[in-house]
């Protein structure tokens, strides 16, 4: 009997730890922005919610496989109630990307290279929080993460380590309630009303990351707007100001840039009587993308290769054969100086001539390329000379007939001299010659005609004997 007392007060204990104990998962950076070094880690930030503080030592994280969570240099494994914790598989690098961050930082395997579900698990193998997501909810290669905010994911600029905003817990209420603590009702209201004119910010406008597109190309403008408790705003107006003379309006648009440059692109979100701005910087580079080998059959393959030192993202390009087309998918990215073939079984393309390259409003892609005067010329449609190669066809540029030496100018000088000072004498002997042929043809035909007209005078006749 003593030992069943014993084990439910033992029962009575520990409850209130796993029913108090809570923890959610806050923040997600997945196929964030940048290539080999310089590309963002994915992380994944955690909040203990619950009244106790937990250590997640003991605790998996799982992207389909659980990993261990371990402390990073000396620090910690506990999270306090209301804290906030980021796992990252590279600490380190971590830090150089977000050198403002001072929270605890974790060690754990985060990379969503292959799936699309972030899980955190207790000791015992329970899913305490689980989140599946993907690219249509956005934060893909975008620059932004997929943040939860007031029970929403949204799309919004990274703020790891950041706790978010709530309707009961905000940093404005939080100062307003510190402030009327220390002073009467009437002087609360005084105070307040003293401080009217100073607005607070109340919309807070993202036009999202800084990138890299391609003359010619359709590219994506996704905006985000948030209230002052950082819900998203519904019925928010997106003005879009592209740096190159036009304009839209829309939460997404599409924009073509014809000439390289850098250009910096304003956003305007209004809601009601509230406004707020914010700009992204666009480079725009020459396109060096073009079909390259060509094989037909079913295990053929058309090969497509960027000649420039950025990434190019082809998505929503069309690649078009003589009988068919083929839509490259939405993030499909090929890097700089790299080549890709394609597989004809996965674009359901012949391999056969001709064989062009096309934005996703099918105009043809002009790759720039500079020949040995340093000049652009464009390159035109790619076409498969046979059904194993393709031959590229270019505008070359021809010298002009008029560009002679000066020694060949004076060469020519002299002999157009020559020939005006002669031309008198020549004409002359031309005309004298001509009277003589003359003469001698009309001599020939009067002679001719004498001589048959004395053989009519005469009859030959045959003697009988």
């Amino acid at each position: 009997m003593k030992a069943i007392k014993s084990f439910i007060f033992i029962v009575f204990l520990t409850t209130p730890f796993f029913v108090i104990a809570d923890i959610r998962i806050t923040e997600i950076m997945y196929n964030a922005l940048g290539s080999g070094s310089s590309e963002v880690q994915d992380f994944v930030e955690l909040q203990n919610t619950g009244d106790v503080s937990l250590d997640l030592s003991s605790f998996k994280f799982s992207d389909g496989s659980d990993h261990s969570i371990s402390s990073f240099e000396s620090s910690s494994t506990l999270i306090p109630p209301q804290g906030i914790a980021i796992l990252v598989s590279n600490p380190s690098k971590f830090l150089l990307e977000w050198p403002n961050f001072n929270g605890t930082l974790l060690d754990s395997s985060v990379a969503f290279t292959t799936t699309d579900i972030a899980s955190i698990k207790n000791e015992g193998g329970e899913a305490l929080d689980s989140v599946s997501f993907n690219s249509d909810m956005g934060a893909n290669n975008d620059g932004n993460s997929l943040q939860l905010i007031n029970g929403q994911w949204v799309s919004f600029s990274p703020t790891p380590g950041e706790s978010d905003v709530t309707d009961s817990d905000t940093p404005q209420s939080q100062g307003s309630s510190n402030i009327n603590s220390s002073s009467t009702e009437n002087q609360s209201e005084t105070t307040t009303q003293a401080s009217s004119p100073v607005f607070e910010q109340q919309i807070f406008a993202n036009a999202g990351a800084d990138k890299t597109t391609l003359v010619g190309a359709e590219t994506m403008f996704n905006g985000s707007a948030l209230g002052i408790k950082k819900e998203p705003l519904i019925n928010a107006r997106y003005i879009w100001n592209f740096g190159d003379g036009s304009f839209k309006e829309g939460k997404s648009v599409m924009h073509t840039y014809y000439f390289p440059g850098t250009y910096t692109v304003s956003l305007d979100v209004s809601s009601g009587e509230y406004s707020q701005g914010d700009i992204a910087i666009i480079t725009v580079a020459e396109a060096q993308i073009k079909v390259g080998e060509i094989v037909s059959g079913g295990e053929g393959y058309i090969t497509i290769s960027n000649n420039g030192n950025t990434d190019a993202n082809i998505s929503k390009f069309v690649l078009q054969s003589a009988t068919s087309a083929f839509i490259f998918p939405t993030g499909t990215i090929i890097k700089g100086k790299t080549s890709i073939r394609f597989p004809n079984i996965n674009t359901k393309l012949s391999g056969t001539s001709p064989v062009s390259l096309l934005y996703p409003n099918y105009t043809p892609v002009k790759t720039a390329v500079k020949n040995s005067t340093e000049s652009i010329v464009a390159q035109t449609v790619i076409t498969a000379q046979s059904n194993r190669t393709a031959s590229v066809s270019l505008k070359k540029e021809v010298e002009p007939v008029s560009k002679v030496s000066e020694n060949e100018e004076s060469i020519n000088k002299e002999l157009l001299g020559a020939v005006g000072e002669s031309s008198s004498g020549a004409n002359l002997l031309w005309i004298t010659l001509a009277v003589i042929l003359m003469g001698v043809s009309i001599v020939t035909v009067l002679y001719s005609r004498r001589e048959r007209s004395e053989a009519d005078l005469y009859e030959i006749t045959e003697v009988e004997e």
